[in-house]
């Protein structure tokens, strides 16, 4: 058996679009989850040509090609087993119980990372065609680290995305990303305030203590899923 993936590439909702700054930012990964919405077959292809694919089917995904990706998989990375589906909402096990160590979903276009019950669940957001004004990301999971990093990068703020070698992760379980004017990735300070809940959504989202920086999910408008 060869060796447990610990750096995996986490990408949603293409709808039949993947730009080189995905595909660059996810060169390096040794396992790559797509969580539904794919829209071209060719874009799982492209996917396999970098690490190996575990792929689920979304919403959008109604043609003939796609009947053969499953509703929800197990992505199997040694030690943690990985629960995959498109919606959350969908959701109709409990993680915890069946020994998952996370959850990855998409639909909402919204990136976003939260934990209960010692499962992680991450939604790496939308990389195909902009929606509204929200940024177009994907994730970064590393097992590696303890606790494990969790990298989004903004594709469309951050030039030259890199892939894994970049010394850009996020390895405070605890933290969301923020993007400074200049498209860098930086570290927020959420770690001084873990009281600050998210608000209600549709309302701001930049955490109180960004220092001037400009959050990734700050101005989003609430908007139906896809």
């Amino acid at each position: 058996m060869g060796k447990a993936p610990k750096r995996i590439g986490l990408i949603s909702d293409t709808h039949r679009l993947l730009r080189p700054e995905a595909v660059t930012a996810l060169r390096g990964s040794e396992l790559i989850i797509h969580a539904g919405d794919v829209g071209d077959p060719k874009i799982l292809e492209a996917l396999r040509e970098l690490a190996p694919l575990v792929a689920v089917r979304g919403n959008v995904d109604v043609e003939a090609w796609a009947q053969a990706l499953p509703v929800n998989a197990i992505a199997d990375a040694g030690e943690v087993q990985i629960y995959v589906l498109h919606d959350v909402h969908d959701l109709d096990l409990d993680p915890n119980t069946a020994g998952f160590g996370a959850v990855i979903s998409g639909h909402s276009h919204k990136f976003g990372r939260s934990e209960r019950a010692g499962v992680l669940y991450l939604n790496p957001g939308s990389a195909g065609p902009r929606r509204f004004t929200l940024p177009v990301t994907i994730a970064r999971l590393d097992l590696n680290t303890n606790p494990w990093g969790v990298e989004f990068v903004d594709l469309g703020k951050v030039p030259r995305a890199a892939g894994f070698l970049a010394d850009r992760r996020i390895r405070d379980h605890s933290h969301l990303p923020c993007i400074s004017p200049q498209g860098v990735v930086v570290d927020c300070g959420h770690e001084k305030d873990k009281n600050q809940q998210e608000e209600t959504e549709g309302e701001s989202q930049r955490p109180e203590n960004c220092n001037g920086q400009v959050h990734a999910r700050s101005k989003e408008k609430a908007g139906g899923e896809g």
